[in-house]
Protein backbone atom coordinates (compact mmCIF):
# COMPACT_ATOMS: atom_id res chain seq x y z
CA UNK A 1 0.00 0.00 0.00
CA UNK A 2 2.84 2.37 0.89
CA UNK A 3 4.59 1.76 -2.44
CA UNK A 4 1.35 2.35 -4.34
CA UNK A 5 0.84 5.62 -2.49
CA UNK A 6 4.42 6.68 -3.29
CA UNK A 7 3.87 5.88 -6.97
CA UNK A 8 0.61 7.84 -6.99
CA UNK A 9 2.33 10.82 -5.37
CA UNK A 10 5.17 10.78 -7.89
CA UNK A 11 2.70 10.47 -10.76
CA UNK A 12 0.65 13.40 -9.43
CA UNK A 13 3.72 15.60 -9.03
CA UNK A 14 5.01 14.64 -12.46
CA UNK A 15 1.65 15.64 -13.93
CA UNK A 16 1.63 18.97 -12.08
CA UNK A 17 5.22 19.70 -13.04
CA UNK A 18 4.35 19.04 -16.68
CA UNK A 19 1.10 21.01 -16.45
CA UNK A 20 2.74 24.02 -14.80
CA UNK A 21 6.38 23.91 -15.97
CA UNK A 22 7.09 27.49 -14.90
CA UNK A 23 5.91 26.98 -11.32
CA UNK A 24 9.00 26.10 -9.25
CA UNK A 25 6.92 24.76 -6.36
CA UNK A 26 6.02 21.54 -8.20
CA UNK A 27 9.55 21.11 -9.54
CA UNK A 28 10.98 21.42 -6.03
CA UNK A 29 8.47 18.95 -4.59
CA UNK A 30 9.14 16.43 -7.35
CA UNK A 31 12.91 16.87 -6.98
CA UNK A 32 12.60 16.28 -3.24
CA UNK A 33 10.60 13.08 -3.74
CA UNK A 34 13.16 11.78 -6.23
CA UNK A 35 15.98 12.52 -3.76
CA UNK A 36 14.21 10.75 -0.90
CA UNK A 37 13.61 7.73 -3.12
CA UNK A 38 17.28 7.72 -4.14
CA UNK A 39 16.52 8.50 -7.80
CA UNK A 40 19.27 11.10 -7.93
CA UNK A 41 19.62 11.26 -11.71
CA UNK A 42 15.96 12.20 -12.12
CA UNK A 43 16.26 14.68 -9.27
CA UNK A 44 19.24 16.24 -11.02
CA UNK A 45 17.40 16.45 -14.34
CA UNK A 46 14.18 17.92 -12.95
CA UNK A 47 15.96 20.51 -10.79
CA UNK A 48 18.42 21.64 -13.47
CA UNK A 49 16.07 24.22 -15.10
CA UNK A 50 15.59 25.96 -11.73
CA UNK A 51 19.31 26.78 -11.65
CA UNK A 52 18.75 29.20 -14.53
CA UNK A 53 16.39 31.30 -12.42
CA UNK A 54 19.08 33.68 -11.21
CA UNK A 55 18.33 35.40 -7.93
CA UNK A 56 14.81 33.92 -7.92
CA UNK A 57 16.01 30.37 -7.26
CA UNK A 58 15.34 29.22 -3.70
CA UNK A 59 17.84 27.95 -1.13
CA UNK A 60 15.95 24.66 -1.03
CA UNK A 61 16.23 24.13 -4.79
CA UNK A 62 19.94 24.96 -4.77
CA UNK A 63 20.69 22.62 -1.86
CA UNK A 64 18.71 19.80 -3.48
CA UNK A 65 20.40 20.28 -6.86
CA UNK A 66 23.81 20.22 -5.18
CA UNK A 67 22.90 17.07 -3.25
CA UNK A 68 21.62 15.34 -6.39
CA UNK A 69 24.94 16.09 -8.11
CA UNK A 70 27.07 15.06 -5.11
CA UNK A 71 25.22 11.78 -4.61
CA UNK A 72 26.04 10.87 -8.22
CA UNK A 73 29.72 11.54 -7.61
CA UNK A 74 29.73 14.91 -9.38
CA UNK A 75 31.33 16.96 -6.62
CA UNK A 76 32.45 19.65 -9.05
CA UNK A 77 28.89 20.46 -10.08
CA UNK A 78 27.78 20.31 -6.45
CA UNK A 79 30.44 22.88 -5.53
CA UNK A 80 29.47 25.14 -8.45
CA UNK A 81 25.81 25.12 -7.40
CA UNK A 82 26.67 25.78 -3.77
CA UNK A 83 29.05 28.59 -4.63
CA UNK A 84 26.15 30.22 -6.49
CA UNK A 85 23.97 29.63 -3.45
CA UNK A 86 26.61 31.16 -1.21
CA UNK A 87 26.63 34.30 -3.38
CA UNK A 88 22.83 34.58 -3.27
CA UNK A 89 22.42 33.59 0.39
CA UNK A 90 25.70 34.46 2.15
CA UNK A 91 24.28 34.10 5.68
CA UNK A 92 22.63 30.71 5.25
CA UNK A 93 24.23 28.06 7.49
CA UNK A 94 22.98 25.09 5.47
CA UNK A 95 24.54 26.41 2.28
CA UNK A 96 27.89 26.97 4.01
CA UNK A 97 27.80 23.53 5.61
CA UNK A 98 26.95 21.80 2.33
CA UNK A 99 29.61 23.75 0.43
CA UNK A 100 32.34 22.80 2.90
CA UNK A 101 31.17 19.17 2.91
CA UNK A 102 31.25 19.03 -0.90
CA UNK A 103 34.68 20.66 -1.05
CA UNK A 104 35.88 18.10 1.46
CA UNK A 105 34.84 15.20 -0.77
CA UNK A 106 37.49 16.05 -3.35
CA UNK A 107 41.16 15.72 -2.40
CA UNK A 108 41.97 18.67 -4.67
CA UNK A 109 39.71 21.00 -2.67
CA UNK A 110 39.93 19.40 0.79
CA UNK A 111 42.43 22.03 1.94
CA UNK A 112 40.00 24.79 0.98
CA UNK A 113 37.29 23.07 3.01
CA UNK A 114 39.66 23.03 5.99
CA UNK A 115 40.30 26.75 5.61
CA UNK A 116 36.56 27.51 5.61
CA UNK A 117 35.71 25.16 8.49
CA UNK A 118 36.43 27.55 11.43
CA UNK A 119 33.78 29.99 10.18
CA UNK A 120 31.18 27.22 10.21
CA UNK A 121 32.18 25.83 13.61
CA UNK A 122 32.26 29.27 15.21
CA UNK A 123 28.59 29.85 14.44
CA UNK A 124 26.97 26.43 14.20
CA UNK A 125 29.00 23.83 16.14
CA UNK A 126 25.93 22.61 18.04
CA UNK A 127 24.41 20.83 15.03
CA UNK A 128 25.25 17.20 14.32
CA UNK A 129 25.33 17.88 10.57
CA UNK A 130 28.06 20.48 11.10
CA UNK A 131 30.02 18.17 13.40
CA UNK A 132 29.81 15.46 10.75
CA UNK A 133 31.10 17.89 8.13
CA UNK A 134 34.03 18.76 10.39
CA UNK A 135 34.80 15.07 10.89
CA UNK A 136 34.90 14.39 7.15
CA UNK A 137 36.96 17.48 6.36
CA UNK A 138 39.55 16.44 8.93
CA UNK A 139 39.48 12.88 7.57
CA UNK A 140 40.12 14.05 3.99
CA UNK A 141 43.02 16.15 5.27
CA UNK A 142 44.59 13.16 7.04
CA UNK A 143 43.90 14.39 10.58
CA UNK A 144 42.39 11.20 11.98
CA UNK A 145 42.33 12.08 15.68
CA UNK A 146 40.35 15.27 15.04
CA UNK A 147 38.10 13.41 12.61
CA UNK A 148 37.40 10.80 15.28
CA UNK A 149 36.64 13.42 17.94
CA UNK A 150 34.15 15.30 15.78
CA UNK A 151 32.61 12.07 14.53
CA UNK A 152 31.85 10.99 18.10
CA UNK A 153 30.29 14.39 18.84
CA UNK A 154 28.13 14.07 15.72
CA UNK A 155 26.94 10.58 16.69
CA UNK A 156 26.18 11.77 20.23
CA UNK A 157 24.15 14.64 18.79
CA UNK A 158 21.86 12.50 16.65
CA UNK A 159 18.17 12.66 17.61
CA UNK A 160 16.91 9.77 19.70
CA UNK A 161 14.61 8.59 16.92
CA UNK A 162 17.30 9.15 14.31
CA UNK A 163 15.88 7.67 11.13
CA UNK A 164 16.01 9.03 7.63
CA UNK A 165 18.66 10.30 5.25
CA UNK A 166 21.06 12.48 7.26
CA UNK A 167 21.61 10.20 10.31
CA UNK A 168 22.36 7.27 8.01
CA UNK A 169 25.03 9.27 6.19
CA UNK A 170 26.51 10.43 9.52
CA UNK A 171 26.83 6.81 10.63
CA UNK A 172 28.32 5.70 7.32
CA UNK A 173 30.90 8.47 7.61
CA UNK A 174 31.63 7.24 11.13
CA UNK A 175 32.22 3.74 9.77
CA UNK A 176 34.76 5.10 7.29
CA UNK A 177 36.63 6.94 10.05
CA UNK A 178 36.56 3.92 12.38
CA UNK A 179 37.94 1.68 9.64
CA UNK A 180 40.75 4.15 8.96
CA UNK A 181 41.60 3.97 12.67
CA UNK A 182 41.41 0.14 12.67
CA UNK A 183 38.48 0.17 15.09
CA UNK A 184 36.86 -2.66 13.15
CA UNK A 185 34.54 -4.02 15.85
CA UNK A 186 33.04 -0.59 16.46
CA UNK A 187 32.74 -0.06 12.71
CA UNK A 188 30.82 -3.33 12.39
CA UNK A 189 28.43 -2.32 15.18
CA UNK A 190 27.81 1.02 13.46
CA UNK A 191 27.09 -0.73 10.17
CA UNK A 192 24.60 -2.99 11.93
CA UNK A 193 22.71 0.10 13.06
CA UNK A 194 22.69 1.38 9.48
CA UNK A 195 21.45 -1.96 8.16
CA UNK A 196 18.55 -1.91 10.61
CA UNK A 197 17.45 1.59 9.52
CA UNK A 198 14.46 1.36 7.16
CA UNK A 199 13.80 3.28 3.94
CA UNK A 200 17.37 4.25 3.13
CA UNK A 201 18.01 5.91 -0.26
CA UNK A 202 19.45 3.48 -2.78
CA UNK A 203 22.79 5.27 -3.10
CA UNK A 204 23.34 5.07 0.68
CA UNK A 205 22.45 1.37 0.56
CA UNK A 206 25.21 1.00 -2.02
CA UNK A 207 27.68 2.86 0.20
CA UNK A 208 26.76 0.62 3.14
CA UNK A 209 27.23 -2.54 1.05
CA UNK A 210 30.66 -1.38 -0.15
CA UNK A 211 31.79 -0.52 3.38
CA UNK A 212 30.56 -3.94 4.57
CA UNK A 213 32.53 -5.62 1.80
CA UNK A 214 35.69 -3.72 2.76
CA UNK A 215 35.14 -4.46 6.43
CA UNK A 216 34.66 -8.18 5.78
CA UNK A 217 37.91 -8.26 3.80
CA UNK A 218 39.77 -6.50 6.60
CA UNK A 219 38.26 -8.81 9.23
CA UNK A 220 39.17 -12.04 7.41
CA UNK A 221 42.80 -10.91 7.14
CA UNK A 222 43.13 -10.54 10.93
Amino acid sequence: AGQAMDADLVAALEYLQGRYPKDPAWVEKLGYIYLVKGDNKRADNVLEPLLEGGSAVSIRALNMAAEAARSQGNSQKSVRVLETARTLYPDDATVLNNLIYSLGQNHETADRALEMLPELLKKHAGHYEVLDTAAMVYLRNGRLDEADAFMRKAIAGLPVASTGYAPVEVRLNAVEILMRKDELDEAAEMLDVVDSTPDKPAFLENVAHELRRQLDLRTTKQ
